[in-house]
């Protein structure tokens, strides 16, 4: 969140700014390259010394912690996970979309009746037909190899965490 707005401020005492409480810090800009951060505590920032210039204050607001990779939509009030367009599939296709920390180049799915295709990602993911409904792995190739098993006919979202590929059925 970054409230900006003009304080024209001179004098040798500190400049105590009384903020709302989900402010984490104060930054001012005073123009120029410099831009000096001062914390929040307690719903007060302490500017020392007091500011010579018109200089903008800006607020800057904590709204969510995250970790991983992925696309999040971001509001003043927190982030959510941003879901991706349904992925429609036949029968006997999985189609398999990977988050964008991904650096799988290529995919490939075995089965234990002897199937075996390998594709090249591309645009983010791979689709394999003729997959048969049971006893298959689907193998990541290139950056760090993972395994994701059981995968069956359908549309995942995949990501890793780590070596270890985590996937969801969409």
């Amino acid at each position: 969140m970054l409230l900006v707005f003009l304080a024209a401020l001179a004098g040798a005492e500190p400049l105590v700014l009384n903020v709302p409480t989900d402010v984490g810090e104060v930054i001012v800009d005073c123009g120029g390259a410099t831009k000096n951060r001062y914390p929040v505590m307690n719903g007060h920032a302490t500017i020392s010394p007091a500011l010579r210039n018109d200089c903008k204050i800006i607020f800057a607001k904590k709204v969510a912690v995250l970790s991983g990779g992925g696309a999040y939509n971001c509001t003043m009030n927190g982030c959510t996970k941003a879901s991706a367009p349904k992925i429609d599939t036949k029968p006997g296709e999985v189609a398999v979309r990977l988050d964008a920390s991904s650096r799988a180049t290529a995919m490939e799915i075995t089965c234990d009746g002897g199937y075996r295709q390998r594709t090249v990602v591309a645009d983010g993911g791979s689709t394999f037909q003729g997959v048969p409904d049971g006893g298959c792995t689907l193998n990541f190739k290139g950056g760090a190899p993972a395994k994701f098993r059981p995968i069956t006919p359908g549309a995942w979202d995949c990501h890793f965490e780590g070596t270890v590929a985590v996937c969801k059925k969409l």
